[in-house]
């Protein structure tokens, strides 16, 4: 969908009812029925089938010709309500280092987390021992 996607996009789906779909509209359907891999395009023609039904004939913004087959009512899965440049690249860097990469980052959130608490608790700790000495001074005289 470039230019419109660039590749490494976050897109964020509204799931839509079809009677909603309209023209111009950037949907995201799966590829093949019953398969998880989608594909986000624009719609440039709805068709109205003989049993009530629509379809929907599709083009990717960087594409000259249409999609060859037609996206069907079961394929859809919404329309594109945002999108969030760059921000893909993290999710597919994550969903392909996640059996080491995750833990290794929660476990750096949880030592992170250890240190802010055990700082804060040590920055307490002086201030009430000073707090303490202030009050077992003396007051001293003011000069005249």
């Amino acid at each position: 969908m470039e230019p419109t996607l660039p590749p490494g996009t976050l897109v964020v789906v509204r799931p839509t009812p079809v009677q909603d779909i309209r023209l111009g509209d950037v949907i995201t359907y799966q590829i093949k029925p019953d398969n998880p891999a989608v594909v986000s395009h624009r719609v440039i023609e709805v068709h109205s089938i003989s049993n009530g039904t629509k379809e929907f004939i599709t083009q990717g913004d960087n594409n000259q010709a249409a999609d060859a087959a037609p996206v069907t009512e079961a394929q859809i899965k919404g329309v594109i309500w945002y999108s969030v440049p760059f921000v893909g690249w993290a999710s597919i860097v994550v969903g392909q280092y996640s059996g080491w990469l995750v833990p290794i980052v929660a476990i750096g959130l949880l030592a992170y987390a250890g240190v802010m608490i055990g700082s804060a608790a040590v920055s307490r700790a002086r201030k009430a021992r000073r707090r303490a000495a202030s009050a077992q001074e003396p007051a001293l005289p003011l000069a005249d």
